[in-house]
């Protein structure tokens, strides 16, 4: 994925979570607003990458380049962000990996005091307050009957309600992406909906005061990412809703409002695809060009690419094919090896093909299109 998709990504992240906060909201129909934060998460992903399979398919060979073993090195450097990146994409991990072993010794520690159905509740003095995570209920020990009885109800709707898959979710992006701030706001903002429609489900059965006062009486915070925390979140915003929430009914100009933007979002998205369609003749085509031409190209492959120590070592010898897509605006995109034995070979010159510099684009009828590019690297040991 380029840079430029990431960033189109953060960008529609960004308008469907605006419209989110204009037209839906916690209070304004809330069920359908859970559902839309999940398509504020997913959806850009989706369109992003569909985009990218819709471009021109016009594709080009070029000429062989060749790799002696008299440039052998080694090591090959690795960008300082792509460290960055992965090691705080571990440490994420790392956090939902304690988390996950934490919940593990919890339930061995605690009893379980009531089965109902697939969900097990377990209870314990090591429970501070109550929380479910995936189909497990944890409660302390020693609750009156009353509040118990009103703790159980608010997490069996969490449950019932499949709360649990939508943190799951968001946390899985966010280990990905957790440089984008909108999934963040959205997973905040989601967890909130999450107490609150926990919160309208359960008042259905328990007197308002009495579940207030329970609210009241567990309050606190969390850093786990993937429970759902009995009244952790925003205390005051879900006192609000239980006492002031009316349905409200969608209203037309709302409708049409969300469509529109939803509409001008998705076509953000397919900006950059070619109106024009695949041509039915190539003779109006002219292939991408490399600054300079293609001796220049075949000079830029001879300077940064490398025969790698192992495969020189083993006289490992190959002819490596790398497809590549060069987009309208001239950018290497989605560099792939559709021809190579050796892992090690086709690493290297993937690599080196991501380092090529922008291309003149392609054209048909005058018109800059995406187009694919096979160029083949022989990697060659000196007699």
């Amino acid at each position: 994925m380029t840079l430029l998709n990431v960033l189109k990504i953060i960008l529609l992240n960004g308008v469907f979570y605006l419209i989110w906060k204009i037209f839906f909201n916690y209070n304004r129909f809330p069920v359908l607003g859970r559902f839309w934060l999940i398509a504020s998460a997913v959806l850009p992903l989706l369109l992003v990458n569909i985009n990218n399979l819709a471009a021109v398919s016009i594709t080009f060979s070029f000429p062989r380049v060749n790799v002696s073993a008299a440039r052998a090195v080694e090591n090959v450097q690795f960008p300082v962000f792509m460290y960055i990146y992965l090691i705080i994409s571990v440490l994420l991990l790392f956090v939902l990996l304690v988390s996950a072993i934490r919940i593990f010794f919890l339930k061995r520690n605690c009893k379980v005091f009531l089965t109902y159905g697939s969900v097990r509740i377990y209870e314990g003095k090591v429970i501070k307050r109550p929380f479910s995570f995936g189909k497990s209920v944890f409660i302390p020990e020693g609750l009156q009957d009353k509040l118990r009885d009103i703790v159980i109800r608010h997490e069996l709707a969490h449950i019932r309600q499949l709360h649990y898959l939508d943190l799951w979710l968001m946390q899985f992006l966010l280990t990905f992406m957790w440089f984008n701030p909108f999934l963040w706001m959205i997973k905040s903002d989601m967890k909130l909906l999450h107490e609150l429609l926990a919160d309208r489900e359960t008042i259905k059965y328990v007197p308002v005061e009495d579940y207030i006062n329970a609210l009241a009486f567990f309050s606190g915070f969390s850093f786990t990412p993937v429970i759902n925390l009995f009244a952790a979140v925003r205390l005051k915003r879900r006192l609000s809703f239980i006492i002031h929430f009316k349905p409200q009914k969608l209203g037309a100009m709302r409708i049409l409002f969300a469509a529109v933007a939803f509409m001008l979002a998705t076509s953000l998205a397919f900006a950059h695809v070619d109106p024009a369609g695949v041509p039915t003749t190539l003779s109006d085509t002219v292939r991408p060009e490399f600054p300079g031409g293609q001796k220049a190209l075949i000079s830029f492959l001879s300077q940064h690419l490398v025969y790698p120590e192992k495969a020189r070592q083993n006289k490992w010898q190959d002819v490596v094919i790398v497809e590549f897509t060069v987009n309208q605006n001239g950018k290497v995109q989605n560099p792939r090896v559709i021809k190579g034995k050796y892992p090690v070979l086709n690493s290297e010159a993937l690599r080196v093909v991501r380092l090529l510099p922008d291309f003149k684009p392609a054209t048909v009828s005058g018109e800059p299109v995406s187009a694919k590019v096979r160029l083949p690297i022989v990697f060659r040991l000196d007699e």
